[in-house]
């Protein structure tokens, strides 16, 4: 049986996310401007305070939001859970063609957040994930992002339970190998759209998707990829947040 992707709202738990991310800023991009105050003009006033003073604006903030916009979040809510439903199955067979059989990954459920920012925060434990709620209007973009992030979960535990050990800490590469498999024919035609992925890695896309063809099986593209060092990009964060578009 497959994993039960549910569909929820945890509304403290998105404070602590937008907290934690309002002042982010990762080299010369402001992402806590780009992916919160974008969207939520008003905690604009939180950059550069202490976690006191942005907790006294947010935490509040927040809760207005959910009051006023209970009706949208929870049509959100019902609709992602059926988009995601529809293709639930096909996506998991897909999955079990590209790793085999599938029994590497132990949980029986992973919970979908719904979110009012754009952080796309996963888990570290590789079972939880958030999603911007009003990505709803736009049912390829919740395929996507879906497919996006169980994946992600499917290849970390893989490569860990596979030893390919320069692989673990490397966002830049899980990152570039969503893009490969899920810019696949098969996959696109499940999904509706294909995984634009990251600007910064968009040079690097040619390469990887010619290596992925050149390669006889997943393991063999891994084993090339983990031993071939072409990936030179600093980068500070661990897969915590990811394509939350």
């Amino acid at each position: 049986m497959y994993p039960k992707v549910i569909v929820t709202v945890d509304k403290d738990f998105d404070k602590e996310i937008i907290l934690y991310f309002i002042d982010e800023k990762i080299g010369d991009f402001d992402f806590g401007y780009d992916r919160i105050i974008r969207e939520h003009p008003l905690l604009g006033v939180c950059q550069n305070k202490s976690e006191n003073e942005r907790m006294d604006i947010i935490y509040p903030y927040v809760e207005t939001y959910y009051q006023n916009h209970e009706t949208d979040i929870v049509h959100a809510q019902k609709n992602m859970q059926a988009i995601w439903d529809d293709i639930s199955v096909d996506y998991f067979k897909q999955l079990e063609i590209l790793f085999g059989e599938l029994g590497f990954y132990k949980e029986k459920s992973l919970i979908a957040f719904l979110s009012i920012a754009k952080c796309g925060v996963i888990g570290d434990d590789y079972n939880n994930f958030q999603i911007w709620y009003q990505a709803v209007q736009e049912p390829t973009e919740v395929r996507r992002h879906f497919a996006h992030e169980i994946l992600h979960f499917y290849y970390y535990t893989y490569i860990k339970e596979k030893k390919y050990l320069k692989l673990i800490d490397s966002w830049d590469l899980a990152e570039i190998f969503n893009v490969v498999i899920l810019g696949l024919p098969e996959w696109v035609a499940l999904l509706g759209k294909a995984d634009a992925g990251y600007k910064q890695h968009e040079q690097f896309f040619p390469y990887y998707r010619n290596l992925w063809q050149e390669s006889g099986s997943l393991d063999e593209y891994l084993s090339k990829t983990n031993s071939d060092g072409l990936i030179k990009i600093a980068n500070k964060r661990k897969p915590f947040c990811c394509n939350g578009k």
